[in-house]
């Protein structure tokens, strides 16, 4: 995604600007265009889309646990709700 707020048409946005980590690792290309205003383009690079598969198994696996997620979630709120509740309580 460019700062410009425009976006390849390739290139799933997930963030408007990744970690310098990815850019270290090979996954995203910087580039940085002379211009006015200053316009910084983002890439994936071939390694960054070797992960397209690994992410979309992982939104499929979250789909099909969605609701064990959410009820696992619920528990250890109300667990930490609880937990603040009688501490609360004690003189």
């Amino acid at each position: 995604m460019s700062t410009d707020g425009t976006v390849a048409a390739d290139l799933p946005v997930t963030a408007t600007k990744p970690a310098p980590a990815h850019i270290r690792d090979g996954i995203v290309t910087r580039t940085a265009h002379d211009e006015n205003p200053p316009r910084v383009e983002y890439e994936l690079t071939s390694l960054g889309r070797t992960l397209f598969a690994p992410i979309e198994a992982t939104c499929d696996w979250a789909r099909q646990h969605l609701s064990e997620l959410l009820e696992a979630r619920e528990a250890y709120e109300g667990r930490f709700v609880d937990s603040a509740r009688r501490s609360s309580r004690q003189p």
